[in-house]
């Protein structure tokens, strides 16, 4: 199973749970909560991590503060392996916040404040694409059906206290076709586990490769003197957030800097750093950098015929980028990956505008997965 954001999803409890499609209805409206329905009473910290700045070899200040909190014990699906509440009525709250660095990153403290929800980092944000929350609707024998709430908007108000935080997520959810208002409060203990320095994650994929595209996006960024192109070539189809191949086959992430207002087209190559700073400027592109296993940049990603994915960060080469005419475009792309391999594409094709949708692959993996759940017993 591909794990997006694999470094949260730790096991939590060494329990399995057997979980039925999940639908709108049910108990408490399809909400869950224990008292009020529109109001989930958080008692515990489910895990808690400080993952520092990860972007700041963009230049980006913010850090980033990983929370996940319940109201019940936590198990896991047996059919998805994701982490789920265990009880009828509990709930699971991921919040993916975004703040000033802590100083002693041994012992972060998420700063106080008001964090609004938003498809972009920055300072005092609620990001979405990794914020969302799972409820326990309820139990049919020895299962139970268990649904996402992904979210439209909202805000987070985080105060410390002598129990150590109070916070306060209000966020809009849509349920049976309607938008609805949760509140979720917690008051207690945070103690946040130390990320923000991960040992370098050493790459799987230690032979040459060669991908020979079917589709290509370009996700187009204005910047203040320069334009950035995320362009991403895929051999196989790609995932529904369009950002992963959905089943076997590469995927090439290049991120280029052209001329401000310029199309992509050109001569690339490997951009200088300033420090941990990309030094962005026409005609260069992105290198690679691993975050954990995560990887940032330009890099290629393939998925096995097993379903595991391994990744491998770009490092140097050239990209040679032609108008073909009507939005199509012949790449040359003769690259080196970070442990030394070759990374080949000689292709000519459409490039599609890449479209953000709020629903990420997170979030939306785990809607699928949960709603073509088959029934199974408790083990």
């Amino acid at each position: 199973m591909r794990t997006i954001k694999n470094l949260f999803y730790t096991l939590l409890a060494v329990v399995a749970v057997a979980i039925l499609p999940a639908c709108e209805g049910g108990e408490n409206g399809g909400n869950g909560g224990k008292g009020d329905e529109n109001v989930i009473l958080l008692d515990r910290q489910g895990a808690a991590y400080y993952l520092g700045k990860v972007w700041d070899f963009q230049g980006e200040e913010h850090a980033d503060y990983y929370v996940v909190l319940s109201n019940c014990e936590i198990g896991q699906s047996v059919q998805t392996g994701l982490e789920v509440p265990m009880e009828v009525g509990g709930w699971l709250l991921f919040l993916d916040l975004w703040a000033e660095a802590s100083v002693d990153t041994a012992n972060a403290v998420l700063p106080e404040g008001e964090y609004f929800f938003s498809n972009l980092r920055d300072m005092y944000v609620v990001y979405d694409q990794y914020t969302v929350a799972t409820a326990n609707i309820e139990k049919v024998g020895n299962q139970y059906r268990i649904v996402d709430r992904q979210f439209k908007g909202g805000n987070v108000v985080v105060e410390h206290t002598s129990k150590g935080y109070r916070i306060e997520a209000v966020m809009t959810t849509e349920i049976d076709g309607k938008d609805v208002e949760l509140t979720f409060k917690y008051e207690g203990a945070i103690t946040f586990e130390d990320q923000s320095d991960d040992e370098q994650w050493k790459p799987g994929m230690e032979e040459n490769i060669t991908v020979n595209p079917i589709s290509a996006t370009v996700d187009t960024r204005p910047a203040d003197g320069y334009t950035t192109h995320v362009i991403r070539l895929f051999d196989a189809e790609p995932y529904s957030d369009g950002t992963h191949v959905a089943g076997v086959g590469h995927m090439i992430s290049i991120t280029v800097f052209s001329e401000q207002g310029a199309d992509f087209a050109g001569d690339y190559v490997v951009a200088e750093s300033n420090g941990t700073t990309t030094v962005r400027e026409p005609g260069k592109f992105q290198p690679g950098k691993f975050y954990g296993t995560t990887p940032l940049g330009s890099f290629v990603e393939r998925v096995y015929p097993d379903m595991h994915v391994e990744n491998a960060i770009i490092t140097g080469g050239t990209i040679a980028i032609r108008k073909a005419g009507n939005d199509s475009y012949g790449f040359d792309i003769d690259l080196t990956t970070g442990n030394g391999y070759a990374l080949t594409c000689d292709w000519t094709g459409r490039v599609e505008p890449f479209t953000y949708s709020s629903a990420s692959a997170f979030k939306t993996k785990r809607v699928s997965e949960i709603k073509h759940a088959s029934l199974v017993e408790v083990r």
